[in-house]
């Protein structure tokens, strides 16, 4: 969780100064999503939390952005 607070900060930092960049690239959105879930599960399931993904059929399956920033 501190990670990802730091890399906010960074990247407002970058933003600031006019520096930052995006490292846009074509991923599989539904594997990210996946993944994000599989993450996260080992938490939610300590607390009695079950976690479940479930994908429209008209998600796309390829998606070109940044992937760092989605997660």
């Amino acid at each position: 969780m501190l990670t990802s607070y730091l890399h906010d900060l960074l990247d407002w930092t970058q933003l600031k100064r006019g520096k930052f960049s995006k490292n846009i690239t074509q991923f599989n959105l539904q594997e990210l999503f996946s993944d994000i879930i599989e993450m996260m599960r080992f938490k939610a399931e300590l607390k009695d939390i079950y976690c479940k993904l479930e994908v429209e059929d008209d998600l796309p399956y390829l998606v070109n952005g940044d992937q760092q920033r989605l997660m």
